[in-house]
Parts: structure tokens; sequence; C-alpha cells
């Protein structure tokens, strides 16, 4: 019974530590690196790293657009190393830049790295000497639009993938600038020698004046290597040239921007081609062209120049308009005056219009009550009329009457005529008689 406890207690001894070791193993972290850090085609990532003993480990290769390229798997060591070759490069068609590479187990990715992937460069040296092969230090070297400055010893040094290129040198003055055409393969070592030879006419821009139209300064460079300025404006500048080393009063000299060109006059008391050119208000990023000829020789130089927008001739044009709108504001304000004085006049005048609307709205009122009594006037005249009117038929009948009396009276007088006729004759006889002797008893009397 006793050693049956023993044997109990030894295997839930056994239980625990396998229990433990197991959940150690699920727990345990991944870690992951690479062979090397930079990758070229035909070279295989080897991923490497620690992780719990005796477990599977999944490596993964994406691309820079996050496609997977290639899996593999492969397990730890009993002292939880592990290492997986997870893919070669070919030699074409794969793109360069950066790649991710995950490692996990498979419950999922829990570490991951990145490697770089480029071509194979050639190691390319170009060397710029001058005639008289003394090496030329600060000679711009351009290849792929990389530039880069040759050092004291005239050495510029460049790192290329396999291929063919045009190398652009531009040494300082005096010298003439270059261009030639090289091909390399990576992964060689080239090492190309130029030499420069001497202008023979040189043309340097020594200043610039900047100025507005009012002819005042607002800026001065010397040797400028670029011209920044404002539109609305004048540019004065002053070149030199030389021939074979010394200068020279009778070359031609033009200068070009933005499609005008300008003519340069010797000045002999400064020494200088001088010119002046007016800029005008638009933005623009061109070069200034100097250009000079002389004895059958001739010289260009470049100088990159930025004309900015000039707001001040926009200002200017804002104050006329801010002063005509004041001016118009002021007519304006006076037309309001005047407006108001009239208004004054109309609220008089209205105010008189309403008096003489009360009195005719009295007069109305009198001539309505006015209206009234002629109304029953004339209901009374109507009745009188109604009134007249049967009278007007009485005597009608009493015309009609008369007429009938009128005919039976005609009748008798005609009867009577004879009668009344001879009457009248014996009146009027005995008429004159009365006079005549009235007339003889008034002159007796007299």
């Amino acid at each position: 019974m006793k050693s049956f406890r023993y044997l109990i207690s030894i295997l839930f001894a056994l239980f625990v530590v396998s229990g433990v070791s197991t959940v150690f193993a699920s727990t345990v972290g991944i870690t992951v690196a690479t062979s090397q850090q930079i990758y070229h085609p035909g070279q295989t990532v080897i991923v490497l790293g620690t992780t719990a003993p005796n477990v599977e480990v999944n490596a993964v290769l994406k691309a820079p657009n996050g496609t997977t390229i290639a899996v593999q798997s492969g397990n730890s060591s009993s002292t939880g190393v592990y290492e997986i070759d997870l893919f070669t490069f070919p030699t074409t068609d794969t793109a360069y830049g950066t790649y991710s590479v995950l490692v996990g187990n498979s419950k999922g990715f829990t570490n991951s790295t990145t490697i770089q992937y480029e071509p194979q460069l050639a190691t390319v040296y170009i060397e710029i000497y001058n005639p008289e092969n003394v090496p030329v230090s600060g000679a711009s070297v351009t290849i792929m639009g990389i530039t880069k400055t040759t050092n004291s010893t005239g050495v510029a040094m460049f790192m290329l993938p396999s291929g063919t290129y045009s190398v652009s040198i531009v040494p300082p003055s005096p010298y003439v600038p270059l261009t030639k055409t090289i091909t390399v393969v990576a992964p060689q070592t080239y090492t190309f020698k130029y030499t420069v030879l001497v202008e023979e006419l040189q043309v340097e821009l020594t200043q610039v004046n900047l100025m507005y139209y009012n002819g005042t300064t607002y800026a001065k460079v010397s040797n400028p290597n670029e011209i920044i300025t404002i539109g609305d404006s004048m540019l004065t500048g002053y070149v030199t040239v030389d021939f074979e080393g010394a200068p020279v009063s009778t070359a031609t000299v033009t200068v070009t921007f933005n499609g005008m060109t300008e003519s340069a006059t010797y000045n002999s008391t400064i020494g200088m081609y001088e010119f002046t050119y007016n800029i005008s208000n638009v933005p623009t990023e061109g070069y200034l062209m100097i250009n000079a000829s002389y004895s059958g020789y001739s010289a260009m130089k470049e100088i990159f120049t930025d004309v900015q927008l000039n707001p001040m001739p926009y200002f200017t044009q804002i104050n006329r308009e801010i002063n005509s709108l004041t001016n118009l504001i002021n007519e304006t304000l006076t037309k309001i005056s005047d407006l108001n004085s009239n208004i004054s006049t109309l609220y008089n005048d209205i105010s008189t219009i309403n008096h003489e609307i009360k009195s005719l709205n009295s007069s109305i009122s009198s001539l309505s009550t006015s209206v009234s009594s002629l109304s029953s006037t004339a209901s009374s005249l109507s009745t009188e009329v109604n009134t007249l009117k049967s009278e007007e038929s009485s005597l009608n009948s009493t015309v009609i009457s008369l007429s009938n009396t009128e005919t039976t009276l005609k009748s008798d007088y005609s009867s009577l005529s004879g009668i009344v006729y001879g009457a009248l004759a014996a009146a009027i006889v005995g008429l004159i008689l009365g006079i005549v002797a009235i007339i003889l008893v008034l002159r007796k009397i007299s």
C-alpha cells in the first residue's frame, strides 16, 4: 500500500511537469532574423531565430505590394533554434523594394522583419582632369538624375545597376561641359577618366540689380546662381566676357528670358556689359540665357530665374477702386440727403392733401345732405308732376271741349261778321269825328 502511494505521487509529479512543459512551449515567443539585410538576384533568403524546442515554425515572404510569394515550414531543434531556406530571388522579373518576412506557429504569425531586394550594383569612378592632367575638383557629374561633385583628386563615385548611361559633366569655369556614355555590368568595378577643355570664350553674370519701375533698387545680387524677383519690375545685369583669360569690350552679348531678347551694351566706366530687362507681372520659372560671341567663338551662361507675382499693382488698382467707391458713396449720400429733403416736402404736401381731403369729405357730407334734400324735393316734384299730368289730362278734355265750342263760334262768327263789320265801320267814323272835335277844342283853348 505504501509503495502504491509513492507510485501515485510519482505519476502526479510527471503529469504536472508534462503540463508545465506544454504550457511553456505554447507561450515561448519566436525571434526572427535573416542571413543578410540586403539581397540581390540569385541569393537565397534564410530565416533564423529561436523559439520553444521541437516545435513547427512557419515562415512567409511577402512582396512590396503585399502579395505572398513564398511559404516554408521547419522545426526548431531541441535547443529551440530554427533555420528555414525561405526563397531564392530569380535573376529577372522580380520587383525590387522592401519585402516582409513573417514567422509563427499553427496559431498564427507572431513576429516579422523586413529585407531589401536590390539589383546588383557596379562600382563606377568618374575621374576628371584638365589638359595638363591635373585633377579638376568641384565638377558636377550627373548619372540617372543623381549628381555628385568631384573631390580634391577629381573623382566622383557611383553605384549603378547593369546598363548604359549618359554622363553629364559640368566643370567649374573656365572648363567646357562634357557629355559621355558608359556601359557597366554589375557587380564589376569601373574607372572612367575624362579630360575637360578650357573655354576660349567665357561669359559671367557678375551682378544683378532688381528695381521697381520707379527706379528704386530693392535687391542687389553678386555672382548669382539663381535670380528670384517679382513681376512688374526691372532687372539690370552686368556681364563680363573674357577671351583666353583677358576681358574684351567688343563682344556681342544678348540676354533672353521668357522668349524676349535684349542686347547688352558695353559700359567702359565699369568695364562690363550692361543690360536692362523689363519683367512682366506673370509668375514664371525659367532660365535667363546670356549669349556672347567674339572672334568666331561663342559662350553661354544659364541662370535659373523665378519671377513671383507682385501684388503691389493689384493693391494700387484696389485703392483706385476704393476711392472710386468712396466718391460714389459720397454722391449717393448726397442724393439720399436730397431725397430725404424731398420726402420731407412730400410729407408736408401729403399733410396739406390730407387736410384738403378732410375738407372735401366735409363738403361731400354737406352735398350728401343736399342730395338727400333734393331727393326729397324730387320726390315731391314727382308727385306734383303726376298731379299736373292729371290736370293736363283734364285740360286736354277742356281744350277738346273748347275746340268744339270754337268751331261753333266760328260758325256763328261767320253769320255775324257782316253785321260786326258795319257796326265797326260806324264806330271808327264816330271815333275819328270825336278826335277831330277834341283837336279843335284844344286849339281854341290855346
